[in-house]
C-alpha cells in the first residue's frame, strides 16, 4: 500500500496479466488480486487481502506476544508500540492462502489472517 499525493493510503492491485503475483510486505498494507490466475501476498502485520473469483490469497498470521508470556519464556522485555503498551513483541506463525472461490472465500470481501484462519475484515 502507498499514499497517493493527498495522503491517502492506496491498495497495491495485481492487474497486468494472468499468473501475476504481487507481494506487500509492509505493515497494515492491502493487496489485492484483480484478474484470475492472479495471486496477492501480505506479510506485515495487520495486513489486508481480496482478490477476485479465481484468483489466490495469502497473508502472514501474526501472534501478540504478552508480557507474561515473555517472563515465562525467560526472553527479555522489548517494549513494542506506544498504542499497545500489554504487546511485547510479535511472532510470526505461518502464511495463510486459499483460492478465491465465491463461496468459502469471496470476491471482493476483504480478509485477514487470524489464528490460523481468514477472517472477513472492515473495509
Amino acid at each position: 500500500m502507498f499514499r497517493d499525493k493527498k495522503g491517502r493510503f492506496v491498495p497495491c492491485v495485481c492487474t497486468k496479466s494472468p499468473k501475476e503475483i504481487l507481494v506487500t510486505t509492509k505493515d497494515e498494507s492491502r493487496g489485492i488480486a484483480a484478474e484470475a490466475g492472479s495471486m496477492v501476498v501480505a506479510t506485515g502485520r495487520f495486513c489486508k487481502v481480496q482478490g477476485v473469483k479465481g484468483s489466490v490469497i495469502a497473508a502472514a498470521d501474526w501472534y501478540k506476544r504478552t508480557r507474561l508470556e515473555l517472563l515465562l519464556a525467560g526472553e527479555p522485555l522489548v517494549y513494542c508500540r506506544e498504542d499497545e503498551p500489554e504487546v511485547f513483541g510479535w511472532k510470526f506463525t505461518g502464511v495463510i492462502s486459499a483460492k478465491v472461490d465465491g463461496k468459502v472465500i469471496k470476491e471482493h470481501t476483504w480478509y485477514v489472517a487470524w489464528d490460523g484462519k481468514f477472517l472477513e475484515a472492515e473495509k
